[in-house]
């Protein structure tokens, strides 16, 4: 019991330095966007995208969007934006 138990900490322990190990690659590779509070943007529709399927003239932005607040690394909270 106690080797299992031993076993299950050494393999919680590698899987969390993989996983810092992958963010921060993945951070390194990550450009900065420069949105302001207020700025209009559009939004990828990676949910429709499937790719290679999607016709070239298909519109694949939703939006646009009002970033209402900056969260972290280019996280950002969007509002809807209707123009009238």
């Amino acid at each position: 019991m106690i080797q299992q138990q031993q076993f299950r900490e050494d393999v919680f322990k590698s899987t969390q330095l993989i996983q810092y190990r992958i963010k921060r690659i993945y951070d390194r590779r990550i450009k900065a966007a420069n949105f302001q509070i207020g700025d209009l943007v559009l939004k990828w529709d990676a949910r429709n995208e499937e790719k290679g399927k999607h016709g070239k003239f298909k519109n694949m932005w939703k939006g646009p969007f009002k970033v209402v607040s900056f969260r972290e690394k280019n996280a950002y909270l969007l509002k809807d934006y209707l123009i009238n």
